[in-house]
């Protein structure tokens, strides 16, 4: 089962050399405590997508919070909370930005290699 990791300055970089490594996708959140929608997503990611099956030994889940990382999101373009980066080999295959879980779900689905309708 995966869980949602909280990455920190110290430690975002080793995440992404642990999905390099272990050929995983990462899907980065880009979030704030102060943010409403970041707030209605976090357990939604947390509580129902991390945890399904389909994502088991294939992908990560981190949040990074855009008050200790505003370099970070201002060179990635993250303009808006919460923004989802889906990463495979240290390149964004895909960016998923607001509230839409079924869009996120979609699209790891597809980063994945599965077909968006096997999304039930």
């Amino acid at each position: 089962m995966s869980s949602v990791k909280t990455l920190r300055k110290n430690n975002w970089k080793d995440a992404l050399q642990k999905a390099k490594r272990e050929d995983r996708l990462l899907v980065m959140e880009f979030m704030a405590s102060w943010s409403e929608p970041s707030k209605l997503m976090n357990p939604i990611v947390a509580n129902t997508i991390a945890p399904d099956p389909k994502f088991r030994d294939k992908v990560d889940f981190c949040m990074l919070d855009v008050e200790e990382f505003k370099d970070l999101a201002r060179s990635l373009r993250v303009e808006a909370l919460p923004t989802f980066l889906l990463v495979k080999d240290y390149y964004v295959k895909k960016r998923v930005v607001g509230v839409d879980k079924d869009e996120l779900r979609s699209s790891i689905l597809e980063q994945l290699g599965e077909a968006s309708s096997n999304n039930a």
